[in-house]
């Protein structure tokens, strides 16, 4: 009886183990069919997905094409500009984030090359879609582009959503989006037009260009420097574009090419017909001859008042009249034909651009500084001053002073500019520091010597990591287009 029962336990095992193993096996075997299906989609997708991405981005630098071919090097009202973007295609309408709408715009791009415009470029929305060829004229497949266009006070960005299909496989779809932009001038950290020198005494963060060259003696420097000349002559000798006894920890690059001023002045215009829009114009009377006087409030408002009289020695001001308190928008440009003399904390999340010009024959106002801090009330603030002069600190500057702003000199210099030697020399100054941007037409000084050495001692030049986002509204920029922030959906 006890042998009867240990065969059958014996058998029962037996089985036990064997459904084991056949659960074992089949688990294997699904497993591996499931790998071998998988690798299978994958390499029938992988192709077409990959080829996709690709056809996505030739529609990017298509655009990036069809905007030379229209704007880049052509002297454009903002009006004619306007009229592009009114009848661009692939624009989104009615900017709901989309292009699916009927397109409401007409055609202005013979993409079949059949010499007529009749509605050719678009499949019925306002997404631009084109056949995509290769190099020897086959049809591989199609891109569609959508684009929101520039925005009135940043006028030289726009975002483009591109989606490439194959025509093999057109239910496989993939998307990549791109910033297309010129470049604004307020990226470099310093941006000369000629020869410029900074020393020991300075710490500089950011991207340096110079058209003429550049020299950094000891200077602290984390940056790539350029310069636009090979060699250039320094009032002793010869030397190389970028030179000095600096360590260049990120490297100099020269010669490249020249970033042209006049073609910031181009866009001056533009600036005062939009502050003319936005009644934050000020023009120049009999009673405003000498400027405005123009106090930064951290609640978003300014106060802004006509000055009546100024030292020319020492360039501040001391007296003023007929003050106005004026709400800045979140993105605005102020217009003044004359003189300014600023200072204060610009308000939370607000853009802001001024600009002291006077088209005028016989006018070049300045802007001047350094009667007090001006300051960002937190890290969205972005502010641009833009003098169709000078950019000067005045004699009684704060003897730390604080500057948070992009600076341009259109026609002059930044610095410490005085109108007379012999009253400037015994003016010591301990420190300034700049967080923003620098870009001058002339030489940059903010120390000379002397016996002993006159002006601000020490120079804090910081860039704004936040202009490489948002620069400050309608401020000067490159003349050609260029891609960035590029991702993949």
């Amino acid at each position: 009886m006890l042998i009867k029962n240990f065969k059958k336990i014996k058998e029962g095992s037996a089985m036990v183990y064997g459904i084991i193993i056949i659960g074992i096996t089949s688990f294997v075997m699904v497993s591996l069919l499931q790998f071998v299906v998988s690798n299978f989609k994958l390499g029938f997708f992988a192709e077409p997905k990959e080829q996709s991405i690709q056809i996505a981005e030739a529609g990017v630098y298509f655009y990036r094409w069809y905007l030379g071919h229209n704007i880049e090097g052509k002297t454009m009202t903002t009006t004619q500009i306007n009229n592009f973007w009114n009848s661009a295609v692939g624009v989104d309408d009615n900017q709901d984030g989309d292009c699916e709408d009927s397109d409401s715009s007409p055609d202005n791009y013979d993409s079949d090359n059949d010499g007529d415009i009749d509605n050719d470029d678009s499949d019925g929305t306002e997404a631009y879609v084109s056949v995509y060829k290769d190099g020897s004229g086959n049809e591989v497949g199609y891109y569609s582009i959508c684009v929101t266009k520039p925005t009135t006070y940043f006028s030289s960005e726009l975002t483009i959503k591109v989606t490439g299909w194959t025509k093999n496989k057109p239910n496989i779809k993939k998307s990549v989006t791109a910033r297309i932009r010129k470049p604004s001038l307020s990226e470099y950290v310093i941006l000369t037009n000629k020869y410029t020198k900074f020393d020991s005494n300075s710490t500089i963060y950011g991207t340096i260009h110079g058209n003429e060259g550049f020299e950094l003696d000891n200077a602290t420097v984390d940056n790539i420097v350029y310069s636009s000349v090979e060699d250039y002559y320094n009032g002793a000798s010869t030397v190389d574009g970028v030179n000095g006894t600096a360590t260049f920890n990120a490297g100099k690059v020269f010669p490249v090419q020249r970033v042209d001023f006049q073609n910031a002045v181009s866009g001056i215009h533009a600036i005062r017909a939009q502050a003319n829009s936005d009644s934050l114009l000020f023009e120049q009377d009999e009673d405003s001859k000498f400027g405005r006087y123009i106090n930064l409030n951290s609640d978003g408002t300014i106060n802004i008042s006509t000055v009546t009289g100024y030292n020319e020695k020492t360039l501040k001001y001391f007296d003023t009249e007929n003050s106005q308190i004026k709400v800045i928008p979140n993105n605005a440009v102020l217009y003044v034909e004359g003189n300014v003399w600023i200072d204060g904390t610009l308000g939370p999340n607000k853009k802001l651009t001024i600009v002291a010009y006077d088209e005028r024959e016989g006018y070049s106002p300045n802007i001047y500084l350094g009667d007090d801090d001006l300051l960002y009330s937190d890290s969205n603030s972005v502010l641009g001053l833009i003098a169709e002069n000078d950019i000067r600190f005045i004699k009684g500057s704060k003897n730390k002073l604080e500057i948070d702003a992009s600076l341009f000199a259109l026609k002059g210099a930044v610095g410490w500019i005085e109108p007379d030697g012999a009253h400037w020399s015994t003016e010591f100054k301990s420190e300034i520091t700049i967080f923003g941007s620098i870009a001058s037409n002339k030489r940059i000084n903010f120390k000379y010597s002397g016996s002993p050495d006159y002006g601000f001692s020490a120079q804090n030049i910081i860039f704004n990591a936040k202009l490489n986002e948002t620069p400050p509204p309608m401020f000067p920029s490159k003349e050609m287009f260029e891609i960035d922030k590029w991702n993949e959906i």
